[in-house]
């Protein structure tokens, strides 16, 4: 579905293959680029760091059903 809607938005800007032209300057990026981006972007002021802690057992919250209203 989403291949069909690529191409169909492709299509309506002139031609089918244009999706496959604008993926081509994908490619040029280097790991070297992404790199030099994350060291210009990703500061620690600029930057939000969550950090995955494991447990043994899982804490679930117990939502009790809601109840219907006298309407439904």
């Amino acid at each position: 579905m989403g291949m069909s809607q690529a191409l169909s938005s492709a299509s309506s800007l002139g031609d089918w293959r244009l999706l496959f032209v604008a993926a081509r300057p994908d490619r040029a990026v280097t790991a070297d680029d992404v790199n030099r981006v994350a060291k210009t972007y990703f500061q620690r002021p600029n930057r939000t760091v969550g950090m995955y802690v494991p447990v043994t057992e899982p804490q679930r919250l117990a939502i009790p059903a809601a109840r219907r209203s006298p309407r439904s």
